[in-house]
């Protein structure tokens, strides 16, 4: 996947500042159930290409763990793609610039998703450059990986030159994060 730059980062207005501080553990990230079914189908579409797109929501800092709440998506269109690669286009950011706008324009960026059909989950190099290029200037950023071949998924959080994998909470839509683990809903559905 690839891209200009300065077209991303059009795409990611800046918000507030969040302080994220040195050696803070990966995000939890949670995300409605129905979302989440939405881009697994989004996935299977395509079971022999790439697919992907932006993820909105929010983010929080309590104490040393950086919390998202996952709340929407926007899946990419006019890229170009084959089963070992996606690269979003000018007009790809352009199109996504723009219903961003109409449809999030109170949410966060909070990262960007994509499938690796029958390879597994895990960040390429070609995919970290990506992130590092266009969404680490946002140190909340995630991104999700889906094989929907395999029928898996990760988050994950790059961070210089070290990858985590982030915790997953699955909840019902409109679940608050609070700033607390402890208020997560059904945490058996933690992956």
């Amino acid at each position: 996947m690839s891209a200009e730059p300065e077209l991303a980062i059009q795409v990611m207005s800046l918000p507030p500042p969040l302080v994220v501080p040195p050696g803070a553990y990966p995000p939890d990230v949670g995300i409605d159930a129905r979302l989440l079914q939405g881009l697994e189908e989004h996935a299977a579409s395509s079971p022999h290409c790439e697919v992907g797109g932006l993820l909105f929501g929010q983010a929080d800092v309590g104490g040393s763990r950086l919390q998202l709440m996952v709340t929407g998506a926007l899946p990419a269109e006019s890229f170009d793609a084959g089963p070992l690669h996606l690269t979003f286009t000018h007009e790809t950011w352009n199109r996504l610039r723009r219903r961003r706008a109409a449809e999030y324009a109170g949410d966060l960026v909070v990262g960007w998703y994509h499938t690796h059909p029958g390879l597994g989950v895990f960040l390429s190099g070609l995919d970290l450059g990506l992130h590092a290029r266009i969404f680490a200037v946002q140190p909340w950023c995630v991104a999700l990986v889906l094989d929907p071949v395999r029928r898996r998924r990760a988050f994950f959080w790059p961070r210089g030159d070290q990858v985590h994998r982030c915790a997953e909470i699955v909840g019902a839509a409109g679940w608050p994060t609070g700033g607390r683990r402890d208020g997560i809903p059904d945490a058996e559905n933690r992956h």
